[in-house]
Formats: C-alpha cells, structure tokens, sequence
C-alpha cells in the first residue's frame, strides 16, 4: 500500500468512526430534513452570489442544516467553532 492510499484509507476510517459517533449525519430529524429542503428550495432560486444567498448562509437555520446540504461535519452544541 502505497502512501497516498495508506493516507485514503485512514480518511475513510476516520469519517466512519465520526459517522458512529454523530448519529445524527445517517438520521437527521424528519424537522431537520424538512428544513434542509426549504432552504435548498429557496437557495436553487437564487445565483450563489446573491445578496440573499449570502444572508441566508449567515442565519441561526442554515447553520443548524448546513451539514445536510453542504454535506459538512454537524454542528456541536455547546461546542467551541473553529
């Protein structure tokens, strides 16, 4: 196994055992998934450069949601952002 597969394959293991410890990435809430589709609905509207788009990114329900359409890690209650 060369290096840049040994890298891909840490990767993987890694995101797995984010993944069962974060439930919430393979079953978000039925309110989540509702609202990740509102916002997807309202973004599709709308060019990524959009004013609206921007403001819609910075809000308190995009944030909640963001995992879900960006596919990025969840956000941590009471956690510390980075």
């Amino acid at each position: 196994m060369g290096k840049d597969e040994y890298l891909l394959h840490r990767v993987k293991v890694r995101n797995e055992e984010k993944n069962i410890n974060t439930p919430e990435l393979k079953n978000p809430s039925e309110e989540l998934t509702a609202l990740a589709e509102q916002i997807r609905t309202v973004l599709e509207k709308f060019s990524p450069s959009d004013p609206a788009v921007t403001a819609l990114k910075q809000s308190e329900a995009y944030q909640k949601v963001a995992y879900l359409i960006e596919g990025i890690a969840p956000p941590i209650v009471g956690g510390l952002s980075q």
